[in-house]
Parts: structure tokens; C-alpha cells; sequence
């Protein structure tokens, strides 16, 4: 693809091979091609080949050569089709001239070596001329239909001089251009009039066609047959003219002109080249430092606790609506902030400037880490090494634990103290031996076989009633009285203390273990093609009207009891989100299933930092 399309590529085209008349500009020094869609307006002609009188003349003898030679010795190029050279090439937009009017004399190019010191330092204007050339020579080819010339571009004689030798990839060229009057500080033109002559015997093919263009003449040779390095001299009228106009006074004063402005701007753009690549390296230190400073953030966030945080959304359920972020002590009630709680339950929040998702990323990869690493230690039969934690962090971490294996850990040491030891009987009962411990940690008392029956303490705690047995068959907890504790502990140790010899206190009621699998409800869900779940959080778990967890409750279900639901596999599940339809449960539950809008319940609260509330069987 070329600026202009192919309507313009066309034109462009018949411009360069004299078809129609071409228009070129003045910018600072240079020749350029006129008009806005030039398929090649970055290229320019600089130095003596800028003046009208030299540039036709000299494209006209070199194209007239290369028509002769194709004519009479079709053999110095063959099949292979005609190797171009240009020493000093520039702003190339007379060799992309000289190259077209060639092309339309018949013949077929095959290789374009150009050599220029502005190529080994490249300016961007520089870069965009190199990029018009070489797409101009890949549009031209598919034009003629024929396979693109290779372009190679080297910025010293030396580097070119590595593959003119015999055999090299560049040798047997056709035709060389040699052009060193440009501007005066080239480096090309110092000394490279006497090289020339030795340069183009190594890289002209026999028969192959050198010229030279200089600040005082232009001159053309041709070498000599196989096993010849003799160049002999041409004599032509239009070189003659070209050097008489280079000699003159006028036309060197006029590329003196020229000169001094292109070397000012080349000074500018290599002026406005440095500042950019200062610019672009200042850049990139300021990204380094910048990165570098958000790693370190990250990470100074990510330490802040132990478990990572998760951002809550506008309609989570959270404990309450108004916080403070435990970082920087902003309120909610006076800011408006994102709200990062823990994953795992700890009451901790943070806003969303002393956290965020990298700092969630990360801290959720360095726990992976950590439980990776403690679960091999523990298979190798060590300890897992915790970190400084704190008692509350210690009990936080307890109770996830215990609610994560369905257990709901409770301390009832104070029921054992209150108890420990014989209690003596008056009268015709016997001693009551003394508490034993039970696998749920608490003292379990077995009174003898001849009690009799006897007047209790008014004071001392009354005998369970209806409602603590219903409590009990349900499941429920019982009252905080019953409950092991702290205060029910000193509670019971002073009932103790105070009773009398004949008054027998009423051991602690023992929170009654999670109903075993409900057999019934299993094989009628096998049955009906139904799906049993099982309760693991506790306390209890609410069995709402509708899905959403501002409905009305309808009753609760407690750890270990099993419901059933009309939903097959987990990808059912899914589709209706974190809540069930119930449609089997235990007994005493049947007249909620039987409502018209249903009964539902919550089994993944993982958002709310619960975790799954049921989980299938």
C-alpha cells in the first residue's frame, strides 16, 4: 500500500517515466514531489542534481546506456535481471527516477544497494524516506507483475565493500552511481573521487557501467571484458554539457546556496531527534519509577492482614451500613468510598484507597502459597508455623476452622468446674460419682440407680419444662441458662455452693447432637430424581419466603438436618443462583414447603464472608 491508492500509485508512476510532466518543490535545500498524496513526498534530490540542467541531462545518458546494453549483451545480467548501485544516494529521489525510467525501457531490476552515512544514524526523516522507497519498489513490482528488487542499504563504503567481492551477495553490479557532490562537510565526498575507480572495478559485473558525479565534472566508464579491471573513459555530449554547467561559477555558488541550508536543517532535525529520544528516555524512567512505586504499595497493601479482602457490593448484606476504614479512619457517612471486607470473617474493613484489587490479587496468591506449603508440611508430618497473632486473631481463626469442619466450637469449661467432684447426699441416697468427660467437652453425670425422689431448693435451677424439650427435639439451642459460658459457669457454681445436703441440683442439659442422615427424605429424592443437601453452618440457617435476604422467614434449619430440591446437578444450581427451592426437609418443616411462594434458603455465602451455608450429599 502507497499514499494515494492505485489511481495515484498509476500516476505517480507515469510521472517518474516521463509520460506525463512531473512537479517538484523547494523545501529547505531539497526537491520534493508536489502534492499532498504523493506516493513518495519524503524522498528529495539535494547538491548539484538538484539544478535543472544537470539531472535531465545525466538520466537521459544513463538511461540511454542501459537501453544499448540490453540490446547488444543481454548476458551481462541474464534472467537474473540488472544489480543497481548508488554511492551517496541522499534523499534517493533521483535513483527512484532513474530507476523507473530504466524499468520502462524493458528491463527487469533485480537488487537496489544504497550507501550513505545518513543511513548508519538515521534521522526520522530519514526513516520515512527509506519506507516510501522500498513500498514505491514493492508497488511498481506488483504493478508490472513481476517480484520485487531486494533492498540493501548500508551507511559506510566499508560495510558495502564486505559484499561486492567475488561471489558476495551484492557483486556483479550493472550499474554503479557514484555521486559526491552533495553539500561541502559530506564525508562521502573527502577523498571518495580518487576511491571510485578502485570501488567500481570490485563491484562492476564485465560490461557494467560506472559514472561520477563531482563538484568539478561528470564522468562515466566502462569496465572492461572477463579477467579485465581496466575501465575505459566514455565520451558523450550530454556529459560534456553536464560538466560545463558544474564548472560553472553561477551554478556553484547556487549549490553552495543550497548546501549551507540543507546542513542547517540536517542540524535541526538531528537537533529535534535528540530531544525526542531525551524525551522518550525520560519517559520510560518516569513509567520505571512509577510501576516500582505501585509494586511497593501493593505490597505494603497486601500485608495489612493476614487473609485477603474482597470488595463488597452495593447490594451485599453486610453487619452495617455505615463503617470506618480500619487504614486511613475515613467514614462512610461523610465519604464516599469502596468497601474491601475479609474473605474469611475477620472484622476488618478498608476503603479502597489503602486497598485494591492488585493488593487483593496478590494476597489471595500468597495465601495459596501458605496453604500449599502447610498442607506439604503437615503430609511430611510437621507443624504448620503460624504467624504473630494475636488472641483475638487466634480465637477468629478457631472458630473458622470449627465452622468449616460443621462443628460450632463453644466453651463449656465453667459446667465442669461447677460440678467437679462428688456431691454428698442425705438420707437414704447415695454418693453421685463424680463428672466424666464427654467428646463434646462437656461433664456428663450419671446419678446411681436408688435415687429417690426429693424436695428441690427453690433456688435451685428449675427442671426443664415442655418448651426446653421441644427446644431440644428441634434441634434449637437451648436457653443461655443451660449453656456453658462464663457466666452460666459462676451461675452454677454459686447454686452449688448454696444448696443443701439434701437438695440434689439438676445436672447441665447437654446440647444435643446433629440428627444422622434422614433416610426417608433420601430415598424419595432418589425416587423423584431430587437432589439432598445437608446443613454445615451454625447456629441455624433461615428458610425465607423468597430468594432474597430481606423476605420473610419462615422457620430455620440446623446443623446436620438434610433438605431435598428439585434441581439436578451443579450446573442447575448455578443457574439459580446461591438460593434453593425447597421441596423436601425434615417433619416438622412440611407446612412451610406447601406455601405458595415457596421456601427458600441461602446455601453459598461466600460474598458475606459466611461460606457455604449447605452442602450437597
Amino acid at each position: 500500500r502507497v499514499r494515494g491508492g492505485r489511481e495515484g500509485a498509476r500516476l505517480a508512476r507515469a510521472q517518474l517515466r516521463g509520460k506525463q510532466a512531473i512537479e517538484l518543490v523547494d523545501r529547505a535545500g531539497l526537491l520534493h514531489h508536489a502534492g499532498p498524496l504523493s506516493p513518495f513526498g519524503g524522498l528529495g534530490i539535494s547538491g548539484i542534481l538538484a539544478h535543472t540542467s544537470i539531472r535531465p541531462r545525466l538520466r537521459d545518458f544513463v538511461v540511454d546506456r542501459m537501453r544499448e546494453m540490453a540490446r547488444a549483451t543481454y548476458g551481462l545480467w541474464g534472467a537474473e535481471g540488472l544489480r543497481y548501485a548508488s554511492v551517496g544516494s541522499g534523499e534517493l529521489l533521483f535513483d527512484l527516477e532513474l530507476l523507473e525510467r530504466i524499468r520502462a525501457a524493458g528491463i527487469y531490476v533485480s537488487q537496489v544497494c544504497l550507501i550513505d552515512l545518513q543511513y548508519k544514524q538515521p534521522t526520522a526523516f530519514t526513516k520515512q524516506a527509506l519506507r516510501e522507497f522500498a513500498d514505491w519498489q514493492r508497488a511498481t513490482a506488483q504493478m508490472s507483475q513481476e517480484p520485487p528488487a531486494e533492498i540493501l542499504v548500508f551507511g559506510s563504503i566499508e560495510d558495502y565493500k564486505g559484499v561486492v567481492q567475488q561471489g558476495g551477495r551484492a557483486a556483479a553490479v550493472a550499474f554503479f552511481l557514484h555521486c559526491t557532490a552533495r553539500f561541502q562537510g559530506d564525508a562521502l565526498r573527502e577523498g571518495a573521487a580518487e576511491d571510485s575507480e578502485n570501488l567500481g572495478c570490485q563491484a562492476l559485473a564485465p560490461g557494467g557501467l560506472l559514472v561520477r558525479l563531482t563538484q568539478d565534472s561528470v564522468e562515466a566508464w566502462l569496465k572492461g571484458g572477463l579477467g579485465s579491471d581496466d575501465l575505459d573513459a566514455i565520451q558523450d555530449p550530454l556529459l560534456s554539457a553536464c560538466t560545463s554547467t558544474v564548472a560553472d561559477p553561477e551554478t556553484q555558488f547556487w549549490a553552495r546556496v543550497r548546501a549551507d541550508a540543507r546542513v542547517a536543517e540536517m542540524e535541526r532535525e538531528r537537533n529535534r531527534q535528540l530531544q525526542t529520544e531525551q524525551e522518550q528516555r525520560s519517559r520510560e524512567i518516569r513509567e520505571a519509577e512509577f510501576v516500582a512505586e505501585r509494586h511497593t504499595r501493593t505490597e505494603s497493601q497486601a500485608k495489612i492482614h493476614e487473609h485477603p479482602l474482597a470488595r463488597i457490593g452495593t447490594h451485599t448484606w453486610v453487619p452495617t451500613k455505615h463503617w470506618r476504614c480500619d487504614g486511613c479512619g475515613s467514614s462512610s457517612v461523610t465519604t464516599e468510598m469502596i468497601r474491601y471486607r475479609c474473605t474469611r470473617g475477620c472484622n476488618i474493613d478498608l476503603c479502597d484507597q489503602c486497598y485494591g484489587p492488585e493488593a487483593q490479587a496478590l494476597a489471595e496468591a500468597q495465601a495459596e502459597v501458605c496453604e500449599a506449603s502447610e498442607e506439604s508440611l503437615v503430609q511430611r508430618g510437621g507443624q504448620s508455623p503460624l504467624q504473630e497473632l494475636s488472641a483475638a486473631q487466634q480465637r477468629a481463626r478457631a472458630r473458622l476452622r470449627a465452622k468449616q469442619e460443621g462443628r460450632l466450637l463453644e466453651s463449656e469449661d465453667g459446667v465442669a468446674e461447677a460440678f467437679a467432684g462428688h456431691v454428698s447426699l442425705g438420707g437414704p441416697h447415695t454418693a453421685v460419682p463424680a463428672a466424666h468427660a464427654s467428646p463434646t467437652g462437656l461433664a456428663c453425670f450419671q446419678p446411681a440407680s436408688n435415687l429417690q425422689p426429693t424436695t428441690v431448693n427453690p433456688k435451685t435451677p428449675p427442671l426443664p419444662g415442655r418448651h426446653d424439650a421441644a427446644t431440644a427435639s428441634l434441634g434449637r439451642d437451648p436457653p443461655r441458662a443451660l449453656h456453658g459460658g462464663r457466666g452460666a459457669a459462676h451461675r452454677n457454681t454459686r447454686l452449688a455452693q448454696r444448696a443443701p445436703s439434701g437438695a440434689v441440683p439438676r445436672p447441665q442439659e447437654i446440647k444435643p447432637k446433629a440428627p444422622g442422615p434422614n433416610k426417608e427424605l433420601r430415598e424419595h429424592a432418589l425416587e423423584h430424581g431430587e437432589r439432598v443437601w445437608r446443613v454445615v453452618h451454625g447456629p441455624h440457617v433461615t428458610v425465607r419466603a423468597k430468594p432474597k435476604n430481606t423476605a420473610k422467614t419462615l422457620c430455620v434449619l440446623y446443623p446436620g438436618e438434610e433438605v431435598s430440591t428439585e434441581e439436578r446437578g451443579d450446573a442447575a444450581v448455578l443457574e439459580v443462583g446461591p438460593w434453593l427451592r425447597l421441596s423436601g426437609g425434615p417433619l416438622r418443616i412440611g407446612d412451610v414447603l406447601t406455601s405458595e411462594s415457596g421456601a427458600w434458603v441461602l446455601w453459598d455465602a461466600i460474598d458475606i464472608g459466611l461460606g457455604k451455608l449447605l452442602e450437597p450429599v
